[in-house]
C-alpha cells in the first residue's frame, strides 16, 4: 500500500503518505478496541479470531475496488 497510495494521488504524494501512516496507526489503535468489544460481548479467543477474519475479508473486497491509473511512459 505504501507504493499505491502516492500513485493514486501523484500531485499530493506527501498527503497520501500521511493518510497511509494515519490509517496504519488507527488500525493498531482500533485493533485493541475490536478485541475489547468482542470480549465484552462474551466472546472468547475464537470469536476474536473470527471477527478479524471477517474484517480481513471486508478489506480484501474493498482493496479489489482500488484502481491505480496506469501511465504509458513510452509516449
Amino acid at each position: 500500500m505504501g507504493a499505491i497510495m502516492p500513485a493514486l494521488e501523484p500531485q499530493h504524494r506527501g498527503a497520501a503518505m500521511a493518510m497511509y501512516t494515519t490509517a496504519a496507526g488507527g488500525a493498531a489503535f482500533l485493533g485493541t478496541g475490536v478485541v475489547a468489544v468482542v470480549l465484552a460481548l462474551g466472546g472468547g479467543g475464537a470469536a476474536v479470531t473470527w471477527t478479524f477474519v471477517g474484517l480481513y475479508a471486508c478489506a480484501f473486497l474493498m482493496v479489489g475496488r482500488l484502481h491505480v491509473p496506469q501511465h504509458d511512459e513510452a509516449h
